[in-house]
Order: structure tokens, then C-alpha cells, then sequence
């Protein structure tokens, strides 16, 4: 298997190694693949720099594995759904020790998605559908295609405290770019305190004062910052549970959290606020023995290893054979991003990875000139996807939790640029196969596909 790529003179070798290896390590995808061999050539062209882009080289290998598959169903005569079956990594194969062939753990991936719940059923009735459509001016198909979203690697950093008020001030490295995190880890914290979640006031992207962060990219940020925030809010609760037992006159052990502060196991009646127990902490006498002033905890959480999201799409689409535009029928898709914290937010990063990955696949093309000029190089020339552009999709989730965070969550921000372009690739080949099509490149606009139409 050879991965082949460009790299302009003027890129940095260092950030393109890091994506190539993503890459690499994607390449199996969802499947027992027990011997890899991967040569990666780098050539220096004249086109412009790359960058990393969302998704940063899982896209490439998902669509690669996928489209082979795919191939091979066709060649073996095979179902294409079947022939995913057969070859997904199976359950047995999941324990911390076993590895794939490019000798990564096979943790919790996407067998969960696929014995759980196959998402083909939802498309009923599509034989009979695409016979009906034979002789009228459309042409239909259906693509299917896996995935995998390796992410979380790396530190992140995390501080609770607890006001003499009873407020809660969280500060966190992981800083914000829109995905919601105040609310997520505002949720976080307050189911560790056992605390309404508008008690919570989340800083971050403030260095005065921030304990030291990295910053959020590669769906790492519930994982990673989440994750240190729970352990700070753990360590806030434990020590204050100390505070409780000295102020209820009970023994440490005997103290319970209930919502709103501590209560004591067996007497229903005996209980105090966050805000008494903070007032408490705040004076600084009177305190168990051991114990100091405040409720404040600084954590830093490193992850042992990776967390690995997976996912399955079906699509079903139709071309009009006298223009060649295709319209998506039905998009079903099925993601497994372990534990989730906020299921609107979720949706959200979904459908936001579903908006660039159709841009990618239908409608973004950087047209360059023999000297490698961009010749697509503002949005007039380029285009990008707009609301009305973006399909709907019918998302569903499993949970499968990572053993690799306390809060067992996976990265789930990249899932759509990963596994929609092969899925669509897919659908629109099958579509075309009568005309003996194998295989197209991306983009599919009119331009690539009008050469299949039909004349008026």
C-alpha cells in the first residue's frame, strides 16, 4: 500500500510528518488488517503550502480503505455491507493488549457502532426504488462506509475553586473556538460538585492567572481539559467533604454528597450547603487538623493513550441524468463517541464536520494553473458550502466509554470531514456502475460527472 503526497518547498516537513502519520496509522481504518506495509513518498512540487485541515490525514486514509472496499464488494460480487461484517475488527480482539498491524491497541472501535445497531436497515425498499428510477431521467445509488477518529493524546490542565460565596470559578488551558465548551465543562464540574451548572463561571484563553495549557484542536478538549477539570472538581469535593464532617460532627466516611452540598448516610435531616461548607473553609479556623484554608485544586491530566471514535454512514442518492446533479436521498449515520456530555453540542460538532466534508467531496476545488498558481483563490472563485447547501443527516449515537479519561469521552469534532466524502463516493460510483464506472475523484460537481449525462 503506498501513500503518496506533495509537499510545496515552502510547507514545514515536520507539520506534513505529523499528518502523514495519522495517515498511516488510519490506514487499516475499521478493519482486522494484521499486516501493513506503507511507504510514504514526500515530493517537493510548485503548488502552495499545506496545512493541517479538520480532520488533518484521518480523511485520507478513511477514504482510501473505504473506496478499496468498496471495490472489492464489487469485484467478489459481494454485499458491501457484508463484506464490512467479515473483516471489522471483532470483539475478542479488543482487550488492552492485542494490536493491529501498524502496532496500535485496538481499543473500543467501531465493531460497538455495527453489532449495536446497523444503520443499513434504515433504507428500506432502495432495490425496488432504483428499478422504478431505471428507465425515468435518474439514475440512484447507495454507499456505505466506516471510520475512525483517533484523538486526545497529550496534556491538558484544569482549576476548580470554590468561592466563599458558594460560586465556583473553573479556569481551563483548552481554550474555545466556539464549540461550547463554558457549557460542557460547566456541566462537568457541576455534576461532580453536585451543583446547578449556572453556579459555574468557565475562564479560559486568559493567561493571568491560567495554570498552563496547550489549546483545543484535534477533538481533544472534553477529553484532555474535561477530563482535569473532573479531577480538580473531585479534589475540591474531597476536601470539602472534610469540612462537612467537622461541621455535622460525623465521621468523614459517613459523609455523602446531595445536591446542593453534604449529607450524612443514614440522617436524612443533617445536612449542609456548598455555600456554609465554603464559608467555613474561607474563615480558617476552626479546621480539621491537616487541612488548610480555601477549596481550590490545580490538576494536570496526561492520558495514557489515545481515544478512538468510530462511525458508519449510509447514503442514498439520485442523478439527474440530463444535468448530472446529485441530491442526497437519505443520509444515515451512526457515531460512537463514548460518553456525552451535551447531546445538542454533539449534534452541533457533527453537523459542523458534515458541512466541510460535503464542501470537500461536492463543491471545493483549488484550481491551479501549469505554473501552480491558485487560480481559486478568494471565495468568489472558491467555492465553500452554505446552510442551504449542507444535507440533512439522521445522526444516532452509541456509547461506547474510552478507557483512557475519567470521563470516558472520545473526540467527536471531525467525524463528518472523515467518513462523508468516501460515503458519497460510493453512492455516486454505484449509481454509475451500469456505465461501468470504478471509481471518480473528488469534487463531484457537474463539471466531473456531466460527461455521464444524457443528451437532451
Amino acid at each position: 500500500m503506498r501513500e503518496s503526497a506533495s509537499l510545496s518547498g515552502r510547507a514545514s516537513p515536520s507539520r506534513w510528518a505529523a499528518r502523514r502519520r495519522i495517515t498511516g496509522r488510519c490506514l487499516p481504518g475499521s478493519y482486522l488488517v494484521e499486516h501493513v506495509d506503507i511507504e510514504s513518498v514526500g515530493v517537493f512540487t510548485t503548488t502552495p503550502p499545506i496545512g493541517a485541515y479538520r480532520g488533518a490525514g484521518r480523511p485520507e486514509a478513511a477514504f482510501l480503505i473505504e473506496r478499496l472496499v468498496d471495490e472489492a464488494a464489487r469485484t467478489l460480487k459481494v454485499d458491501p455491507v457484508e463484506l464490512r461484517r467479515r473483516n471489522l475488527i471483532p470483539k475478542r480482539a479488543l482487550s488492552v493488549q492485542d494490536r493491529d498491524g501498524t502496532g496500535l491497541r485496538l481499543r473500543a472501535t467501531t465493531p460497538i457502532c455495527w453489532t449495536a445497531r446497523s444503520p443499513w436497515p434504515t433504507i428500506p425498499g432502495f432495490a425496488a426504488r432504483r428499478r422504478r428510477d431505471a428507465p425515468a431521467a435518474r439514475w440512484s445509488g447507495v454507499g456505505v462506509a466506516t471510520y475512525v477518529e483517533p484523538s486526545g493524546l497529550g496534556w491538558e490542565s484544569g482549576q476548580v475553586r470554590v468561592e466563599s460565596t458558594g460560586a465556583v470559578l473553573a479556569v481551563t488551558g483548552s481554550s474555545a473556538h466556539g464549540q461550547g465548551h463554558e457549557t460542557t465543562f460547566a456541566q462537568i464540574i457541576a455534576d461532580e460538585l453536585g451543583v446547578p451548572p449556572e453556579a459555574v463561571t468557565v475562564r479560559h484563553g486568559d493567561t493571568h492567572g491560567a495554570p498552563q495549557g496547550i489549546g483545543t484542536f484535534g477533538s481533544r478538549s472534553t477529553a484532555l481539559g474535561g477530563s482535569a477539570l473532573a479531577l480538580a472538581s473531585r479534589d475540591v469535593r474531597e476536601k470539602a467533604r472534610r469540612f462537612a464532617a467537622s461541621m455535622l460532627e460525623a465521621s468523614p466516611q459517613d459523609i455523602v454528597p446531595v445536591d446542593g452540598g453534604f449529607g450524612v448516610v443514614g440522617a436524612p435531616g443533617r445536612h449542609v450547603t456548598w455555600a456554609r461548607v465554603a464559608e467555613f473553609a474561607y474563615r480558617g479556623t476552626g479546621l480539621p487538623p491537616g487541612t488548610e484554608p480555601g477549596l481550590e485544586a490545580t490538576r494536570f491530566f496526561t492520558a495514557e493513550g489515545e481515544v478512538w471514535s468510530a462511525g458508519a454512514f449510509v447514503v442514498s442518492v439520485r442523478i439527474d441524468r440530463d444535468t448530472g446533479t446529485v441530491t442526497p436521498e437519505r443520509i444515515v449515520w451512526l457515531d460512537d463517541a463514548g460518553t456525552i456530555v451535551n447531546p445538542l453540542l454533539a449534534d452541533g460538532q457533527l453537523e459542523g464536520s458534515l458541512a466541510q466534508g460535503w464542501g470537500q467531496v461536492m463543491m471545493e476545488d483549488a484550481v491551479l494553473d501549469r505554473d501552480g498558481h491558485l487560480l481559486a483563490g478568494t471565495l468568489m472563485d472558491y467555492a465553500v458550502p452554505r446552510a442551504d447547501d449542507v444535507p440533512h443527516a439522521e445522526i444516532g449515537h452509541a456509547h461506547t466509554p474510552s478507557p483512557n479519561n475519567p470521563l470516558g469521552v472520545k473526540g467527536i469534532g471531525e467525524a463528518g470531514t472523515i467518513g462523508i466524502p468516501p460515503v458519497m463516493v460510493n453512492a455516486v460510483v454505484d449509481a454509475l456502475a451500469p456505465f461501468g464506472v470504478t471509481h471518480l475523484d473528488m469534487p463531484l460537481t457537474l463539471k466531473n460527472l456531466a460527461r455521464f449525462s444524457a443528451p437532451r
